[in-house]
Formats: structure tokens, C-alpha cells, sequence
């Protein structure tokens, strides 16, 4: 017996990025994605923001807000049970 997992394939972007105090997650999904986790982390791997989005659509786009983040990197990770991505965001304010 052979376990498999359909992982889904999906770019994203960050924009704008650099970001002042919001940025949106723009996903090229396909299919839709259940139970999407938005975990921010500092560069030391501190959770400064975390979010879960129940259903994402195809081709999702969510704004967030981060304002309350001082100037830095971040990284801006997307996870579930099929999709795992995590890229760079910078803060400047």
C-alpha cells in the first residue's frame, strides 16, 4: 500500500515589497486550499503574526496588516496540509 498526498503547486507573491504597514498575499492557486496557515517570523524565528484562513478560493489575495511590526526582514511562511512556502518580506517604515 502506497500513501500519497496531492501536494498542491502554487506561487505566490508579496506586494509591495518593501511594505510600510500592510502587504497582500497574492496565491496562484488552482484549487482551493483548506485550513491555510499565515505565520509571520522575525529572523530569529519569532512568531509576530499568525492567522488561519478556513477556505481559500482559487487565485486567493488577503491584505495584512502589519503596522504594528518595526522596520526588519520577516518571513512570511503559508502552510497546510498539501501546500508549504515561505518567502522574504521586508518592513520599512
Amino acid at each position: 500500500n502506497s500513501y500519497s498526498t496531492n501536494v498542491i503547486s502554487a506561487d505566490y507573491r508579496l506586494t509591495p515589497n518593501p511594505a510600510i504597514d500592510k502587504f497582500t498575499i497574492e496565491l496562484d492557486n488552482e484549487v482551493e486550499i483548506q485550513n491555510l496557515n499565515l505565520i509571520i517570523t522575525d529572523v530569529q524565528g519569532k512568531i509576530m503574526h499568525e492567522e488561519i484562513f478556513e477556505s481559500c478560493e482559487s487565485n486567493f489575495s488577503r491584505t495584512i496588516d502589519v503596522a504594528d511590526l518595526s522596520s526588519g526582514i520577516y518571513m512570511v511562511s503559508l502552510k497546510s496540509d498539501n501546500f508549504n512556502a515561505t518567502k522574504k518580506l521586508v518592513i520599512q517604515k
